[in-house]
Formats: structure tokens, sequence, C-alpha cells
């Protein structure tokens, strides 16, 4: 089974494509995601592998994620450089081309005139060496003119160069955008450059290795403050890709100061018991430590996944250990893994992180729950992603597998690699084992995530029978099955189109007992079709060790046949 949680692509009938912004690989790490209350941006964060960046957020009633996308998102603003700070007594935040600034009086986001602030920091003479924008310059006789002469009067210095002018007026609001012209065009050498009080535009008369000859380019005033020191060093720190808590795409998801308190502060106690299970190959899956022994529960997809001879557990502070997979069950989905956890000197074993355990019973319906795992979606794993519960009684069958009944259903932005990670209640307890997610392409909606949970009460109940004997009993058939599509079957000249075809029969199995051969194929069991191996799975967990059951079946040259078949249990895994 494969190892990554498993996607299961739900399209819509004429369903469009997913928004650009999402339109990664599973493989791919985001360079930008939606978080609570924004989005967080690792472009400019400097960091490897997208482990730092800066959010641009709606927190404590400043709305500058909303405004960044009214005034034009990243097309024209660029990506955030800087946290929030403080500037002239109002709250800012700096994005590559603008520094944002918060006017309560307007109810608006306005640009800062950063070259203005260049000037009354005493650094002209640095901007003209450094960028070659010239200093600026009084007008004559200006000082007798009214506001609205004046800004006619700069505006006449526009004329000077058409493409200058042109580049100036090309935005909705030129004056609200780039400020006043604060000099005449002026003929730095390589450019004429024309100095505002947001912007400065330079007219190249020659190629350069980013702009050909007769193109214009904006200098970025953001990046302008953040390389001036303008802005506090504070505000210059990335923020840690790790602290960040994931939602789901589009949907604006919204919550109080103190309740992202709280999620981050689930995220931050419960990450240290979040493990990475690996066999040191490209596959990998998530654990969870649930007491200081070392005793891992994660998914059975997870460990079937991996070569067990070689699984370690890497926790998120660096550490290592081997770990011995104590058994696992396909019909639930949960395995449990004892870690090697070495002794210290003086014969004290290690004692490990573990994350406490709660109860699924006590969620509630739009309850906010939390999830952590190793996708490699997300930057700087175990990353945080918060949903909200949808209901207590979700099914999935994902592939070929076992149908899986009374999940916690959920929208939390789970992805492959997160299997057999904690979905955690805000207090900071297991209330899930996420298995599996939907993934929906609706049209005029984009996509939609389903997550889906163990819920932790019986996970716990089976891993307490896998600790104790190494396996939980379950009827068995004792064959290899492989579906029947009408492709194979054409080609092997077979009387059917669907159904289960056997390659295999185990010896001493029930299969072997009732007489089935290798060839032969499942047609029907309890009186219901069986079109696959699915339809095939959905009926046996119906069933215990020791019903006989009667299956419908096709042998080569014989009519259609009952055979009844005495379910067993299965022999031990390995």
């Amino acid at each position: 089974m494969a190892l990554f949680l498993t996607l299961l692509a739900a399209l819509t009938a004429f369903a469009p494509p997913a928004p650009p912004a999402h339109a990664q690989s599973f493989r791919e790490t985001l360079a930008e995601y939606e978080v609570v209350n924004g989005y967080f941006f690792t472009q400019t964060g400097g960091g490897a592998a997208g482990e730092l960046g800066f959010g641009i957020t709606d927190e404590g009633g400043i709305p500058f994620w909303s405004e960044y996308q009214r005034l034009g998102g990243p097309d024209a603003l660029g990506y955030p450089v800087s946290r929030r700070f403080e500037w002239g007594g109002f709250v800012s935040q700096a994005t590559q081309k603008v520094v944002l600034q918060w006017r309560p009086e307007e109810g608006r986001a306005v640009f800062v005139n950063v070259l203005d602030e260049l000037t009354r920091a005493g650094r002209d003479e640095w901007l003209l060496a450094y960028r070659q924008v010239p200093l600026p310059a009084q007008l004559p006789g200006e000082e007798t003119l009214t506001f609205d002469q004046v800004i006619q009067a700069r505006l006449r210095l526009l004329q000077e160069s058409a493409p200058l002018r042109a580049a100036y007026l090309r935005s909705a609001d030129p004056l609200a955008e780039n400020g006043l012209p604060v000099a005449p065009i002026t003929d730095v050498g390589p450019a004429l450059v024309l100095r505002a009080q947001r912007r400065a535009f330079q007219l190249w008369k020659m190629d350069t290795p980013f702009a050909r000859a007769g193109a214009v380019t904006i200098v970025n005033a953001g990046d302008l403050a953040k390389e001036a020191d303008l802005l506090p060093d504070a505000a210059e720190q990335p923020e840690p890709a790790g602290a960040q808590v994931a939602s789901p795409p589009g949907s604006n998801t919204r919550v109080s100061s103190d309740e992202l308190a709280r999620l981050r502060l689930v995220a931050e106690r419960a990450r240290p018991a979040v493990v990475k299970l690996t066999d040191g190959s490209n596959s990998s899956g998530t654990g969870i430590i649930i007491d200081a022994g070392g005793l891992v529960l994660t998914n059975s997809h997870v460990v079937t996944g991996l070569n067990r001879e070689r699984l370690r557990a890497v926790l998120p502070d660096g550490r290592s250990f081997s770990g011995k997979t104590l058994g696992w069950d396909e019909w639930t989905d949960i395995a449990v893994v004892q870690l090697d956890v070495p002794a210290q000197p003086g014969a004290t074993r290690i004692e490990l992180p573990a994350v406490p355990l709660g109860s699924a019973q006590a969620l509630g319906v739009d309850q906010r729950v939390l999830a952590l795992g190793y996708s490699a979606v997300f930057p700087a794993p175990p990353s945080a992603k918060t949903g909200t519960v949808r209901s207590l009684s979700g099914q999935i069958q994902v592939d070929r597998g076992y149908p899986l009944f009374d999940l916690i259903q959920s929208d939390t932005f789970i992805y492959p690699g997160d299997s057999g990670g904690p979905l955690l209640d805000l207090d900071g307890r297991v209330v899930g084992v996420n298995s599996a997610i939907q993934v929906a392409f609706v049209p005029r909606q984009g996509r939609q995530l389903t997550g889906y949970s163990i819920p932790v009460e019986g996970a716990l109940q089976i891993a307490q029978q896998l600790i104790a004997t190494g396996s939980v009993p379950r009827p068995y058939l004792g064959i290899t099955p492989v579906d029947l599509t009408p492709t194979l079957a054409a080609s092997a000249g077979l009387p059917v189109t669907r159904g289960v075809l056997i390659v295999e029969v185990q010896p001493n199995s029930p299969a072997g007992a009732a007489g089935l051969v290798e060839g032969d194929i499942i047609a029907g069991m309890d009186g219901q079709p069986v079109t696959g191996l699915a339809a095939l799975r959905r009926l046996i967990v119906r069933h215990q060790v020791g019903d006989q059951v009667p299956f419908d079946v096709l042998s080569a040259g014989q009519p259609r046949r009952t055979v009844a078949l005495t379910l067993t249990d299965r022999p031990p895994l390995v």
C-alpha cells in the first residue's frame, strides 16, 4: 500500500483546474500558503528549504492581508519583507515595493513616503550613490503656490520623458501609489531617473543584466527602506515556517488572537513527540510517541510501505532511533512501533516526550482541531494545520484497501506524508490518528479538502492488542487477488469483465480447502456482486473468524457455481 497519505481525487464534472498558486505536486514544498488570519510567504525569508518567511495577516483588527490583496497582492506590492512594526505612531509592514501603514482614521492602509523618509534620515547621498536616485529639489517659487498648484507643477516634471510619464501614470491612482515627483527627471549616466515620494522610476539608456535599453524599471521602496536601516532590527527578522498554522485553501480562516495563540501553544507542546518514520528512502510517514518509553502509534499503511528492517524514527530535535514494528492491522489502518531507546549512564533509560491522549467522543461538529505531520508540502515539518470537525461518522475506502468507518471527518489541510500523525483538540490531546484525505475540485469553488482521522479510542484498543499479541484476529481467505478489468478479461478470454481474479492460493487455506485454484474468478459473495477487490473487502469486513460464507465462483470450462468457505484466522503477519 502506498506510504504517503492517500489522495482520493473526487473529480466533479466540468471541474476547473486548481488556482495556479496551489498547482504544485505533492512532493514540492509550497513557497506560499494560507495560514490562520492571512498568508505566509517564504520567497523573501532567506532560509534553506523555505524554513523562513514573512506572514501578512489580519490579526489584531489591522487587516493588512485584506488590504494587501485589495491593493494588488504580490504583483503590485511584491512579497512581504518584514514583520509588523511601528513607524510614526502607526502600525506598518514592508513589502518589496512599498511600506504599508494602517491608518485607523481612514480605515485603510496607505503607502509610506519612503523616499521622503530617506531624506529625513539623511540618506539621500547614499541613495544617489547606491541606486543612482537624484536628490530631491525645491522648484522655484513653489513656496508661494497652493497645494493644488504644487501638485500641478510637480506633475509637469513628467513631460520631460514620455516613457517615464507613462510608467508613472500607469496605475489607477498614480498619486496614491507613487506620491508626487520630488525632483526633475535626471540623467545619471546609464539611465534617466524620476524620483517620487514613494517610488523611483529608471529609464535605461543601455542594456543591463536586469533591463534592456528603453525599459523602465521601478526601484522597490520597501527593499530600500530595509537596506537603508529605516526598519527596526526585530521587524527584519524572518519568521520560522514551523511556527505557522496552515488553514484549508480558500477557507479564509479567522480566529481571535487568543485562539491563535492557543493553537500555536498546542503545536509547540505536541511537536517534540511527533516523529518522522522512514527507512532512509524517499518514503516516509508520521508517528506519535504516546509514552516516554518510545511507543509510537501510526498507520498500518505507513509501516507496510517501509522496509521494516531499516525503520527509524527521527524526532524534531534531530535525534534518531531504530524502531521495531510490534504489529499492524490493515482493517483499521493502525500500527504500533517500539523505539529502541538506549539507556543513559547508570542504566536509566532516556525518557522521550509524549503527547497526552484525549477522547474523540468528546468532539463536536464545528469544533476546531489541529494536525501535525511530515507532509513535504509544507516547509519545516512537522508542520501544523488547523480545521474544523465536519462529521464523526466519516467513511472512506482508499484504493482497494479495507473500508474505514466512524472516522473523524474534518477540513484540516493534511497531505501525503501526514499519515499516522496526531489530530489534536485545543487542550493539546490526541483525539485521532490522521489516515486519509479526499480532494474534490468543485466548479466555482475550487479545491475542497476532507481529512479522515481514526478516533483515538478505537486506535488505542487495536494498539493494545497489537502490543500484547502482535496481531488482531481477522478472517482469512488465503488467496492472492487482483482486480479483473475488461482489458485483462479480453486478453485472457475470460467469460466476465469484472470481479476478483485469483492469481495464487496459499497452502492449507480456506480457499484451498474449498477447491479454489489459480485462475478462478470471484464474482459474488453473500449474494452480493463482487466487481473488484474493493467490493470484496467491503463485504469481508462484515464477517468474523469461523463464519461460513457463500462465494459465487467462475472457473475455466465450468458453469458459475457457489462455493462455501469457512473463514479462519489469518496467519501471523511478517
